[in-house]
């Protein structure tokens, strides 16, 4: 009886472990994530459903562009509005994803949303943007 509890067991961490993808980001403390105001960036307000690219640049510690870093982005949502969710620099640094601006409840006029930008051990990690979203039929 115990036998087979404990395979039951082993089949579902399998099954569990089997469903997620787990990648780690890359890690080097001579980066650093630039933007050209500082750490945070306050974004012009916009409507629901709006899509919003944004981008972050890595660094060296000399200041030169880094290729084929991952970015992870993160909105803290339990289902993420960013496509995508990581991404890599290109030959210019730059990773780069699209923010589609949740939906506000009925009887809400605005709220504020972030979204983050990490690559772990690098300086200046995370860039956060920050953005009203508000209900306007002239923006």
């Amino acid at each position: 009886m115990m036998s087979r509890f404990l395979a039951g067991l082993s089949a579902s961490a399998v099954l569990l472990c089997g469903c997620q993808q787990f990648t780690t980001p890359s890690s080097d403390p001579a980066l650093r994530l630039v933007y050209p105001d500082g750490a945070v960036a306050d974004l012009p307000h916009r409507s629901p459903g709006t899509m919003v690219p944004l981008s972050v640049e890595v660094r060296s510690h000399r200041g030169q562009p880094v290729k084929g870093v991952t970015i992870v982005w993160e909105d803290g949502q339990i289902v993420p509005a960013l496509q995508p969710r990581y991404a890599v620099s290109d030959s210019a640094g730059l990773a780069t994803t699209r923010w589609i601006l949740p939906a506000l409840a009925p009887d809400q006029f605005s709220t504020l949303r972030t979204v983050r930008a990490y690559l772990p051990g690098a300086e200046n990690s995370p860039i956060v943007y920050r953005i009203e979203v508000i209900a306007c039929t002239r923006c």
